[in-house]
């Protein structure tokens, strides 16, 4: 029987006593301080996890909750210019200023407000080479927009007592382009076509150029104004590309400058004698007058000019004007070319030279739409490619200047005449042409040359 009471289950009833003031107080004390230790545990887990990311269009993060890190900021790279010009024409002491660019895009175009010209390290920026565009990949949008490049380079010391200026030449951008150097807003251009700007604020050591390049449109333009029905962005005869579409060069200036030099042959007659004009554009960068004589150099004939006075910080156009007794006449199947150079003079020193080329040939228009070239009636034929071409545009590469280039090709297709398209017009025009003149083909021109 003990065992049968060892096991049995007995409820028993328990009166509760009143629990002394004191007690309460401790019970409402460890409560307050449990939910306060719950809720900083919370705090600590949900620190301790991976929150969800958004991206700019909306959306979570990829899979695994990662933040993407912030992009690490380039090497920051101090070169020289150096290289050989790719278009001939123009001064011979020309270099280019290519190796390491830095670029920036700003499609929300806060790089001018946040001062991305006077910026010290290169936060936000990417390494690039010049030529570049930023919507070369772009094939559905044709969106316009801001892109920022920057250059840090270094130039070699002048000697003592020397007048040196810097120049840098931006053989095309699209479209509009403002120039800062180590801060310093230096220029505003507008146009496809090459311009150069004065560095006034060089210093000794690193420097830093800053261009702006925006491709946005306005009423006022030729094109890419009105905007297209499927997304509102601005459309036109080509694709709207942004960007440093041609090099950059830089040369030194010793006093005074040849700015620019054009050949204007004119022939009255098949068989007679040529007239050629050129006309020179000095322009003095002292603050004395300059007595400039030119030393001109056609195809081995040597001319020395006397000297001509031009301005203290001013410009001066000479003329002169040479007869070619028996010339040989361009033709597409001769295409015979004249190269020319001019050197300006002062105080017996060559401060600088230009150089170019030209061809003789006589054009005559007759009534019925008829064309005559050195007395020949010619049979013009002609041929369009359009750049944007993304499998076999009409763009050349190193070496497809030539017999093996699309250049020829097309001018097999059309016999005489190209019409540009696209990055034509936009700054390959120029080396296109004068690879034109070299074939033997006439190339429809629409040439305008800017200098500041």
């Amino acid at each position: 029987m003990a065992g049968d009471r060892a096991r049995r289950t007995v409820a028993v009833a328990i009166t509760p006593k009143r629990a002394p003031p004191s007690a309460a107080t401790l019970r409402r004390f460890l409560s307050v301080a449990l939910l306060k230790l719950t809720v900083l545990a919370c705090l600590v887990v949900m620190a301790a996890s991976p929150l969800p990311a958004f991206a700019q269009g909306g959306g979570e993060a990829p899979p695994g909750g990662t933040q993407t890190p912030p992009p690490v900021a380039p090497e920051l790279r101090v070169e020289s210019p150096g290289g050989t010009p790719l278009i001939r024409e123009g001064q011979t002491n020309r270099q280019l200023l290519g190796g390491t660019w830095y670029f920036r895009q700003d499609d929300t175009f806060v790089g001018e407000l946040e001062r991305w010209f006077d910026q010290d390290d290169l936060t936000g920026w990417s390494t690039v080479t010049v030529p570049q565009n930023w919507n070369a990949k772009d094939t559905t949008e044709n969106r316009p927009s801001v892109g920022w490049y920057r250059k840090e380079f270094t130039l070699p010391r002048s000697p003592k007592r020397a007048r040196h200026f810097w120049k840098v030449r931006f053989e095309g951008g699209n479209y509009r382009t403002k120039v800062w150097l180590n801060g310093e807003q230096l220029a505003y251009f507008t146009g496809y076509f090459p311009f150069e700007v004065l560095l006034k604020n060089l210093r000794r050591g690193r420097n830093t150029l800053v261009a702006e390049v925006s491709s946005l449109r306005s009423n006022t333009d030729l094109t890419h104004w009105r905007p297209a029905a499927f997304n509102g962005f601005g459309t036109g005869g080509w694709w709207n590309f942004g960007g440093l579409l041609r090099e950059v060069y830089m040369r030194r200036v010793d006093t005074v400058d040849v700015e620019h030099v054009t050949a204007l042959p004119r022939l009255k007659r098949v068989g007679g004698s040529a007239r050629v004009e050129l006309r020179t554009t000095l322009r003095n960068f002292t603050t004395k007058d300059r007595d400039v004589s030119l030393i001109i150099n056609i195809s081995g004939e040597r001319f020395k000019i006397e000297p001509e006075t031009v301005p203290a910080l001013g410009r001066r156009e000479l003329s002169e004007t040479f007869v070619i007794k028996h010339p040989r006449l361009w033709a597409p199947r001769s295409p015979e070319l004249y190269n020319a150079s001019v050197t300006a003079v002062t105080t017996r020193e060559r401060r600088g030279t230009y150089r170019l080329s030209f061809g003789v040939r006589k054009i005559e228009t007759l009534p019925g739409g008829i064309i005559k070239l050195n007395g020949k009636r010619l049979n013009l034929r002609g041929a369009s490619v359009h750049e944007d071409d993304a499998r076999s545009s009409l763009c050349h590469r190193n070496g497809e200047i030539g017999g093996n280039g699309r250049l020829a090709l097309v001018m097999t297709w059309a016999g005489h005449h190209q019409r540009p398209h696209g990055a034509a017009v936009r700054g390959d025009f120029n080396l296109r042409s004068k690879a034109a003149d070299r074939l033997g083909r006439p190339a429809a021109r629409t040439h305008s040359h800017h200098q500041r």
